[in-house]
């Protein structure tokens, strides 16, 4: 074979690790463009003292770290298939390391976040009312619900960090206007009837 033919056998030849990694750069990118303001934004707006920011039944805090590990992994890859040279493996090694304890440390406290929204009900009837209840009890709180907002009402507590609205031990009864709301392990407390609210 000529060199001509040997050239046009090269070029026609194709080079999936070059494709390969054309595509994770491409794919990083994407993630790192996508899934930072995500992160940024959901850790700047995830709560207040007034107010939640829940997004489905997923609260900003959560949504926030999954987007945090996804630009952690999206970096990391990016900074393995960027080059080659011994000055990025410099860079690459201990940042993929730091990237594997980050991941670790945030899959820990994933389930630690998880925030269960319980609907306050009367009688089979919605109150408007939504209890927030988190992992362990801790920063239980009554709200009502504001398009990606849940707006505190009120804070409560149950010994040993109870959840009483999420194993069922609540109880809600209507008491001259007000639904009065009773749990073990509590003082209880009473709350305004919404005009939103659909029982009678």
């Amino acid at each position: 074979m000529n060199e001509f033919g040997d050239l046009l056998v090269a070029e026609a030849t194709p080079v999936p690790r070059v494709a390969r990694q054309k595509m994770l750069l491409l794919l990083s990118c994407i993630m790192l463009l996508v899934c930072f303001p995500i992160a940024v934004f959901s850790w700047a707006a995830a709560e207040s003292s007034t107010s939640l920011l829940l997004l489905g039944d997923a609260s900003g805090f959560q949504i926030g770290l999954v987007a945090g590990m996804a630009v952690v992994v999206a970096f990391v890859v990016l900074l393995w298939n960027v080059s080659s040279s011994r000055w990025w493996l410099i860079v690459a090694i201990p940042s993929s390391v730091g990237a594997g304890l980050i991941l670790v440390l945030a899959m820990v406290l994933l389930p630690l976040t998880a925030t269960a929204l319980v609907p306050i009900q009367l009688g089979g009837c919605e109150t408007g009312y939504v209890a927030v209840e988190r992992f362990g009890g801790v920063g239980n709180f009554v709200g009502v619900r504001e398009g990606i907002q849940m707006v505190k009402v009120r804070e409560y507590l149950a010994d040993d960090f109870g959840m009483p609205f999420s194993t069922g031990t609540a109880s809600v009864q209507a008491s001259g206007g007000e639904i009065g709301i009773s749990y073990p392990g509590g003082p209880g407390f009473g709350l305004p009837i919404l005009e939103t609210a659909s029982c009678p």
